[in-house]
């Protein structure tokens, strides 16, 4: 009789210990898809950022003949179209609602 309860147990822990370890790499696959996808978000913000630069550009190249303050507004200015660059992208993803 207690080799039926001791091979009972060992067979219940076993089936315990799988679950416990599917319930782990279940929760690492969601881990790496939740960073996957934090990466492509990123990804695409940059993306955005780098195709507004040549109004950054522009800006930069005139800074040199501007006076201190409208050299001042100017980095305001960049970093205004920075963050407009970033909008879409936050709304696409749900981020601002």
């Amino acid at each position: 009789m207690t080799d039926f309860s001791e091979m009972f147990e060992k067979i219940f822990s076993e089936k315990e210990k799988e679950k416990e370890e599917k319930k782990a790499h279940n929760k690492e696959d969601e881990a790496l898809n939740i960073n996957i996808e934090i990466l492509a978000n990123l990804q695409k913000i940059f993306d955005n950022m780098s195709e507004n630069e040549k109004n950054a550009e522009l800006i930069l190249s005139l800074k040199p003949l501007l006076s201190e303050e409208l050299k001042q507004k100017a980095d305001e200015a960049i970093k205004m179209l920075k963050i407009f660059s970033i909008i879409p992208t936050l709304k696409e993803n749900g981020i601002l609602n």
